[in-house]
């Protein structure tokens, strides 16, 4: 006869999932807590026609760089055996290799390229033989702003994911408050890089008790000889520290006019106020979806 025993209870019902979510239904392998949610960082650098108006990501090849052959000149860079497609460069950054400078491209000729200002250099100013490269800031995918981003005091974002897939040498590079911290993305021509799991930077490294806001920067630069193609993608999680819940709206940025539009956090194609064009974005993986937009 079997032995009769009395067996401890410790729960009623189903099991609570509300502060879990499937890794299944954000990426595989990762598995978000309440407090968190993914923010991801991108940018494609395609041979396009034309720019496109619909998804903001979608770029234009960064450039190769080259030699600033004209007299000094603080804000116009002039390289006489260029030829860039005019304007195609706005947005861009442009960066003076001689004198540790950089500052992003407002217009630009098929040789000429404008900024309002150089910045974080000895001179700030282009001065003849000075060599050049481009680059670009990354675009966040949920609201089509580019960097930089800010985090708020009470939240601390960490870096868990890169992939990146460039025909030419690439460097990638991330500030925290206008300072270099670390180098995450680097590939040379033609590699594919993915790298999971990865720790190469959390805003916890520099603050650990998130105690103040923070503005992060992610740059990827051309260190090819031809002009670069392919694209980039950095994964982080953005975890709320003994703070109210994240907002319900966003601002996103139109990439036909510039236009910022305020809309509902869930809301992935946003009609323009001011030119009337309709863009997408996705939305950003919360371990609860909000109710509506």
């Amino acid at each position: 006869m079997a032995e009769i025993f009395v067996v401890e209870t410790r729960g009623v019902g189903k099991p609570d999932y509300t502060r879990e979510v499937s890794s299944g239904q954000v990426r595989p392998g990762i598995l978000l807590k309440y407090n968190q949610q993914l923010v991801e960082f991108v940018y494609a650098a395609q041979d396009l026609v034309i720019p496109s108006p619909f998804v903001p990501w979608m770029k234009g090849l960064i450039p190769h760089g080259g030699t600033h052959t004209a007299i000094a000149n603080p804000t116009v860079m002039t390289d006489a055996v260029a030829a860039f497609g005019v304007n195609a460069l706005i947005g861009m950054i442009i960066y003076n290799l001689t004198d540790k400078s950089q500052g992003i491209v407002v217009s630009n000729t098929a040789n000429t390229v404008t900024v309002v200002a150089l910045a974080g250099g000895t001179l700030n100013t282009w001065t003849t033989g000075d060599a050049y490269v481009f680059g670009a800031h990354l675009i966040d995918l949920s609201t089509g702003i580019p960097a930089p981003y800010t985090i708020l005091a009470g939240y601390s974002l960490s870096l868990i994911e890169q992939r990146l897939n460039f025909n030419q040498d690439v460097e990638g590079w991330i500030f925290v408050d206008g300072l270099l911290i670390a180098r995450p993305a680097g590939a040379s021509n033609g590699s594919m890089i993915y790298q999971g799991e990865i720790a190469y930077f959390s805003t916890l490294l520099l603050d650990p008790t998130a105690a103040a806001p923070h503005l992060i920067d992610y740059q990827i630069i051309n260190r090819g000889l031809a002009d670069m193609g392919g694209g980039i993608t950095l994964t982080t999680i953005l975890e709320a520290i003994g703070t109210p819940p994240f907002p319900t709206e966003k601002d996103t940025k139109c990439p036909k006019c510039g236009q910022i539009n305020r809309v509902g956090v869930m809301v992935t194609r946003v009609k323009c106020s001011r030119c009337g064009n309709t863009y997408i974005l996705f939305v950003r993986p919360y371990p609860a979806m909000p109710k509506g937009d």
